[in-house]
């Protein structure tokens, strides 16, 4: 297995692990998570579950949107040489797999208000309505006050959409200002500073375009990434300690996104020792299942199964809420797995459009 063989196998396995850490980043639990953590600190009272809460969804968690940016980026501009025919190509290819799944999706939430609302016997614990207006649909598929769409995970996919439709420009920029330009636009990514050039996030622009100039410039991403051997490991475990223990400090954004930098270095090492020396097999039901995993695991899976069981028991208790806390998400990813595995055995083709061709 050749170098860049070895990069395709570890993109398609890093999948389902940074899926995880998306849950994981949603499911944070310090505030409006169950009654208790509204009457208790749970920094000094459940030490257990603020450090689980803190590490898994503020810190590790964090490191999964940016490399989909950059595997994103890469993935664009790879193995091919960029010009108008390639852009429009490439542009039809993100209708089917980012703009059709992230229209079904933002409106399936609305339609199912609507239904739950029109049955007699679940209206009455039902009491949202919908002004459907202009200012509803923008906010809906574009995003509100906050800069999220009604699906808000999907700021992710509105996001890369957006950078996409500028691969143009990109292409020209790095073309023609380098690693200069690349390393600008990654000092106002550290230091916090927003772009906002119609995103809601610096790190879209910055980790797309860090993937895409490796990419243009065929470059492999696990050679550039060597760069501290295995020294990664524990710089990153480092960075990650003091990151959690910092939170709250003035100076941890940049300690934080120091972290992140080093975060995906690891992730890349990480999973090419697997593969590559280890033997470890890509899973390509895994892999496929991560856009429907994302789509699902919030509105529809986490936030309802969070709430039931919070309701019904009112647990409490550090060991108690911190096996919750984990237990949430393996619970969450699980259903989730179930419910993709039996629409991709009896309805393929609808599978395929609502997670863009991935089934």
């Amino acid at each position: 297995m050749n170098s860049f063989e070895l990069q395709s196998k570890v993109f398609d396995f890093l999948r389902f692990p940074l899926i995880i850490g998306v849950v994981f980043i949603h499911n944070y639990g310090l505030e409006g998570w169950s009654e208790l953590c509204e009457v208790v600190n749970p920094q000094t009272q459940m030490p257990l579950f603020y450090i689980s809460n803190v590490l898994f969804s503020q810190v590790l968690g964090n490191i999964a949107v940016p490399l989909f940016f950059f595997m994103s980026g890469y993935l664009f501009f790879y193995n091919t040489d960029f010009n108008k025919e390639v852009y429009k190509r490439k542009l039809k290819s993100r209708c089917k797999t980012l703009l059709m799944p992230y229209l079904f999706w933002n409106a399936a939430p609305v339609l199912l208000f609507l239904t739950i609302a029109k049955l007699p016997f679940l209206s009455p614990f039902f009491n949202r309505t919908f002004d459907f207006n202009l200012a509803f649909l923008v906010d809906a598929f574009i995003g509100n006050s906050e800069g999220f769409p009604l699906a808000y995970q999907f700021w992710f996919i509105r996001d890369l959409m957006v950078v996409v439709v500028f691969t143009p420009l990109i292409y020209w920029f790095l073309q023609r200002t380098k690693s200069i330009g690349l390393a600008m636009i990654g000092l106002c990514w550290l230091l916090d500073f927003s772009l906002l050039i119609f995103t809601s996030s610096t790190s879209a622009w910055f980790f797309f375009m860090a993937g895409a100039y490796l990419s243009i410039n065929k470059k492999n991403v696990l050679t550039v990434f060597s760069l501290f051997g295995n020294w990664v490991y524990a710089l990153y475990a480092l960075v990650a300690v003091a990151d959690l223990c910092t939170k709250g400090m003035i100076f941890n954004p940049y300690l934080h996104n120091v972290g992140i930098l080093l975060g995906i270095m690891a992730c890349f090492r990480l999973s090419a020792y697997l593969i590559g020396e280890r033997n470890v097999k890509v899973s390509p039901f895994l892999a496929a299942s991560s856009f429907f995993i994302f789509a699902v695991h919030e509105q529809w899976l986490l936030t309802t199964i969070r709430r039931v069981i919070n309701l019904t028991f009112n647990p409490s208790g550090d060991m108690v809420m911190t096996f919750l806390y984990f237990g949430y998400v393996i619970l969450t990813v699980l259903i989730a797995l179930a419910l993709y595995y039996v629409l991709q055995k009896t309805m393929p083709r609808f599978t395929a459009f609502i997670t863009g061709g991935r089934a």
